[in-house]
């Protein structure tokens, strides 16, 4: 009798319990969720792992606004700070602005999540007039990523995020093949710079690999675009052959993170030569892989 009471005080505590954390979330905006998978999915690439500080990767970095207690208000001359720190990255390519608002942990949930965004919309209307764009905007409140016994005056804040293409570890080479994709007209092909190994579909030269490379940055660059890969062969019409061609390099491309709703692949055999085969230079030339651009929609 003693245990089934114990039992059933501490079911309808837990029930209770429940029932209170019901009636809390039931007051946090029902997108909430979403936003705050997204901004993970957006930290995962300067974040180590979960509860560590973030690690901000070259071509990303942070500065802090700092709010009062209770107050969504910036100060002129704060924003005055916060442009000057982002004038040294006006010209960088694709450089584009990212906030993240966050209250200290006083107050409700609700009323916190108001106050994030408040907070986040006071930054925005000040950067409305600034060169760089700010393409992504989160108030998560008191939804941190990250809390390492920080004080509650240090997380009244909107972290501004710069990110901007890092064209230190590319070559110029490469720059310019870029340069060649941005300005393809669409529905027209590119012949890649990728040439393969007779009867197989293993690259030729380190820089085949290398145009590999250069397609999957120019793709992480410009999220909106979407690539058709078409592979080709010499010699006899090897349909199959053609296909692992193209797959070779859409399989590269998967593995380094690129979304598969923006790339595919076809092979065309021999249907489309680029060179009369005359000798093997010129069945080389035929041995490829080319790229259609297009638009997201």
């Amino acid at each position: 009798m003693k245990t089934f009471l114990l039992f059933s005080i501490v079911f309808l505590n837990q029930f209770a319990l429940k029932s209170q954390l019901q009636a809390l979330t039931s007051k946090i905006p029902p997108y909430r969720d979403s936003l705050v998978r997204e901004f993970n999915s957006y930290t995962v690439q300067y974040q180590e792992k979960k509860g560590n500080p973030p690690k901000i990767k070259d071509n990303i970095q942070k500065f802090t606004c700092y709010f009062s207690y209770n107050k969504s208000d910036f100060a002129i001359d704060s924003v005055q700070k916060l442009k000057n720190w982002l004038n040294q990255y006006h010209g960088k390519r694709n450089v584009s602005i990212s906030l993240v608002a966050y209250t200290d942990t006083i107050g409700s949930v609700y009323n916190n999540n108001i106050l994030a965004k408040k907070r986040l919309n006071s930054i925005t209307n000040r950067l409305k007039s600034y060169p760089i764009p700010t393409e992504k905007r989160f108030f998560l409140g008191e939804n941190y990523p990250y809390v390492n016994n920080v004080e509650d005056k240090y997380l009244r804040k909107v972290d501004v995020y710069v990110e901007f293409d890092n064209d230190e570890n590319i070559n110029p080479e490469q720059l310019g093949r870029m340069e060649i994709f941005a300005s393809a007209t669409p529905q027209i092909p590119i012949n890649l710079n990728i040439q393969f190994v007779g009867n197989q579909d293993v690259y030729l030269n380190e820089s085949s690999i290398l145009e590999v490379v250069t397609l999957l940055e120019f793709l992480k660059k410009n999220p909106n675009k979407k690539a058709f890969i078409r592979g080709h062969v010499c010699c006899a019409n090897d349909v199959e052959l053609s296909t692992k061609r193209a797959m070779a390099v859409y399989n590269d491309l998967l593995l380094e993170g690129i979304d598969k709703s923006r790339i595919s692949f076809q092979g065309f055999g021999n249907s489309l030569p680029i060179s009369l085969e005359l000798d093997e230079e010129t069945r080389q030339l035929n041995r490829r892989v080319d790229v259609v651009f297009s638009d997201l929609k």
